[in-house]
């Protein structure tokens, strides 16, 4: 599923194995505020912006100490 502007939509499965967390912890990210998603695609369900998953990926990901 797309936007209008070419945005890639994921669905909750495709979107936790992005994120490579189980769909349970991304409902309670999305829940949370974490993870912004949308429901206005085919029947209401929820679906996910790459671009948003990427923020989340960069916002969230902790270099080590060198």
């Amino acid at each position: 599923c797309t936007v209008g502007d070419d945005t890639m939509l994921m669905s909750r499965i495709e979107a936790a194995k992005f994120l490579g967390v189980s769909t349970r912890t991304l409902d309670r990210r999305a829940s949370e505020g974490k993870i912004r998603y949308i429901s206005s695609c085919k029947g209401g369900r929820i679906h996910y912006r790459d671009s948003d998953l990427e923020r989340y990926i960069k916002e969230n990901t902790h270099r080590g100490r060198r």
